[in-house]
């Protein structure tokens, strides 16, 4: 791609780094005179948040490749902190870079396909001697950063709609980009659900609240997965009946007929099977955020 858009892509392409690497090469174009001090070590809190949901979320991405009898997508990520002195605006400090590093193998025809973001960096910063008294309130204000939904959504339909207008022009290659636009929309979901996961946890352990820890965790895990897994809860108001379905489209009816359930997924508006499918009788259901 960076080969046939000469030009208009201002693309480097370098060799696949791992996050130790990365945070050790980007220290000297932070921080002045900046070097690490020790090795890339966990975050407390946030390493073993990242590892359950990425987990659960590998769990739901091998059942629905399952269902579809195709091979499945796999989610690996990486989190740590690297310790570092140097000096900012000119005057010496020592801090952490901390930062999540995520990867995402979708298979295709040609071989698999990675994505590869970050969607974490951040520098906490003190003068020297002064790191371990501020780091409980520094980590505080990292954890009080919100995901914007409304940012999130506008920055997915950009990308989208920037690939979009590419495959127009490469119509050999469209089935690829199409396949391309709509990953990077979900990347934008899976970004801002790292980030709220993150964020939840380490607010629950700065607060003390322990007796609501395991019931939170499960959710935000629980809500990271189906974002991983293209999924989604939609519920019958009639009933208050649950159930996990793809997310993909936007409208889902319901009909019970005496011991099973039937469902109809669909993008039309309009459309009603009420008197056009089967005898019973269909209710619209209701996608939970």
């Amino acid at each position: 791609m960076n080969q046939q858009w000469s030009g208009t892509e201002d693309c480097h392409i370098e060799r696949p780094q791992r996050l130790a690497e990365g945070l050790a090469g980007a220290i000297s174009k932070i921080v002045e005179d900046g070097h690490a001090v020790g090795d890339v070590e966990a975050v407390p809190g946030m390493n073993e948040q990242l590892a359950a949901s990425t987990e659960q979320a590998n769990r739901m991405l091998a059942q629905q490749a399952m269902q579809h009898r195709m091979p499945a997508s796999h989610l690996s990520t990486e989190g740590g902190r690297l310790r570092f002195t140097g000096s900012l605006h000119g005057k010496p400090v020592e801090g952490w870079l901390i930062a999540i590093h995520t990867v995402r193998s979708d298979p295709s025809p040609g071989g698999p396909v990675d994505l590869s973001d970050i969607p974490l960096f951040a520098v906490m910063y003190a003068p020297p001697g002064k790191l371990e008294g501020s780091e409980r309130m520094l980590s505080a204000m990292l954890d009080s950063v919100e995901t914007n939904p409304e940012w999130t959504a506008y920055l997915a339909e950009y990308v989208q709609g920037i690939v979009q207008i590419k495959q127009r022009a490469m119509n050999q290659v469209a089935q690829i980009y199409a396949n391309m636009a709509a990953d990077n929309a979900r990347a934008a979901q899976q970004q801002a659900a790292i980030r709220n996961d993150v964020q939840s946890y380490a607010n629950r352990v700065h607060s003390g609240v322990a007796a609501n820890r395991a019931a939170a965790l499960d959710h935000s895990s629980q809500q990271f997965a189906l974002h991983m897994g293209d999924q989604a809860v939609y519920s019958d108001p009639a009933t208050g009946q649950r159930v996990q379905m793809s997310n993909q489209y936007s409208h889902a009816w319901v009909s019970t007929t005496g011991n099973s359930n039937d469902y109809i997924l669909t993008d039309s508006p309009p459309f009603n099977p009420n008197g056009l499918v089967g005898s019973g009788s269909w209710t619209q259901m209701r996608p939970e955020n």
